[in-house]
């Protein structure tokens, strides 16, 4: 079974914290959601990372 990314959303959780939000599918049509809560330079440079490897845009 694979999985593609389908939606990313960016947003800050507290001064220097931000989180990403990851909206995949699977095979069969399901969702879920993988979330990333760290360090603000390090959730941007994964977003960045993610968005350029699937070629998605990350929302607030």
């Amino acid at each position: 079974m694979s999985a593609r990314a389908v939606e990313m959303h960016l947003g800050t959780v507290e001064q220097g914290t931000a989180r990403l939000e990851i909206v995949s599918v699977d095979d069969h049509g399901e969702r879920f959601i993988i979330d990333l809560v760290g360090p603000e330079a390090d959730v941007r440079a994964e977003a960045a990372f993610l968005a350029d490897q699937y070629e998605l845009a990350a929302t607030a």
